[in-house]
């Protein structure tokens, strides 16, 4: 629950990208939308208020931390079209209901059976649904990230490096059209992150991995006098993608 609430309090980079890349896609009244890798709740929430009460979003993430987080974030009387639930790009609901619109924020490189998740996705969206995500375009952890996680212990790195599967835009768009969605959008641009000191530093990437590493270590205390008093900044490739599913299935 400590990394899920930590998550919530730093990860305002997902939260932004997320919002331009949703309001690209443009939901309106009506209209049924699953958040795939929901986090905390920030989107789906904006999300409930643009579909209103005629419209349905669906929000899951695998970490259950995170959709108590969510959940908890709603006011004693909860949009009614807004539903929070446990589950991953395997069990999200398919069966049952279709989707005008998928919105990933931050969450693909997650995903290690890339073609499996996609397909499933492509099979949830009604024709002429939209599926939106974003990533980053094959990037390399910051040097800085490298550092402490070594301290942390070989497992620790070990895991984190592993958790992640990075590709790239040439990559996603091979994949979606070999699927049958239709490129709408491909771009990557760097942007830069920055980070007021250290400690905002160590906070984001804990939440980020889900309290993979323990922050209160001893070992990274010198991590912590290396660059004390420093501000820290990270650039990254970041990738916007939205694939739609052609009218004509």
């Amino acid at each position: 629950m400590e990394a899920a609430i930590c998550y919530s309090q730093t990860s305002t980079v997902q939260q932004e990208d997320g919002m331009k890349l949703l309001n690209q896609m443009n939901p309106k009244e009506g209209d049924v939308l699953l958040d795939l890798g929901c986090g905390t709740g920030f989107h789906a929430r904006d999300v409930a208020e643009r579909v209103g009460e005629t419209g349905r979003v669906v929000a899951v993430d695998p970490d259950r931390s995170r959709i108590e987080v969510a959940k908890n974030a709603l006011d004693s009387n909860p949009p009614t079209n807004l539903q929070f639930i446990v589950a991953s790009d395997k069990d999200f609901p398919a069966d049952d209901i279709k989707y005008d619109y998928v919105l990933s924020s931050c969450v693909v490189h997650w995903i290690k059976d890339k073609e499996s998740a996609f397909k499933r996705i492509y099979n949830s969206l009604k024709p002429g649904g939209k599926f939106g995500f974003t990533s980053q375009d094959d990037p390399k952890y910051p040097d800085i990230l490298i550092e402490m996680l070594q301290l942390c212990g070989p497992q620790v790195f070990q895991e984190t490096a592993q958790s992640i599967h990075w590709k790239s835009a040439s990559y996603y768009k091979e994949l979606a059209e070999s699927i049958g969605f239709e490129v709408t959008l491909m771009d990557v641009a760097e942007r830069t992150i920055s980070f007021p000191d250290i400690e905002a530093f160590i906070n984001f990437f804990y939440g980020v991995f889900h309290g993979k590493f323990d922050r209160t270590l001893p070992a990274i205390d010198g991590i912590r006098e290396k660059y004390k008093g420093q501000s820290l900044m990270v650039t990254v490739p970041r990738l916007s993608a939205i694939l739609t599913k052609p009218l004509n299935i």
